[in-house]
């Protein structure tokens, strides 16, 4: 028999229900192909979330934890700081998803300035809850861009 495979919707629908009620946790978007308007079969899923600075190694544990319950992670990447001051990321790739969709969360520190927000670079990001209006920000400035 063959097995069900999870889809996107039904992860990303699972992670928003486990996270959004966390007090530590004040907001989740998704940027990447999502914000772009070209999800296909092929794109991961791309995941913002915004938490109190010192809650980083707890959110990773409990999702690792959050994953596990909805398929044996198959591979995992990460824990590291980016090139981003206040932002880690974690790849997972479960075993009950097609062979291309991976899941990659970035959190990033409350306090940290940058928040992968901006339009000209991220699309327009798409919101799954905000509790601290986070993702409101202005354009960017085009001339300092350049």
């Amino acid at each position: 028999m063959e097995r069900k495979l999870l889809g996107r919707e039904q992860i990303l629908k699972y992670i928003v229900d486990v996270f959004e009620p966390l007090e530590y946790v004040f907001g989740m978007w998704q940027c990447g192909s999502a914000a772009f308007g070209r999800v296909d079969d092929w794109s991961d899923i791309d995941v913002i979330v915004d938490i109190a600075d010192d809650k980083i190694e707890e959110f990773f544990q409990a999702t690792d934890k959050v994953l596990e319950a909805l398929s044996p992670i198959e591979n995992e990447l990460g824990f590291f700081k980016t090139i981003w001051a206040g932002a880690y990321q974690k790849t997972y790739k479960l075993k009950d998803t097609s062979k291309f969709l991976v899941i990659e969360i970035c959190a990033v520190q409350h306090s940290g300035t940058y928040k992968f927000l901006e339009k000209e670079i991220h699309g327009d990001i798409y919101v799954h809850f905000d509790k601290k209006n986070i993702t409101s920000i202005a354009p960017i400035d085009k001339k300092e861009f350049a």
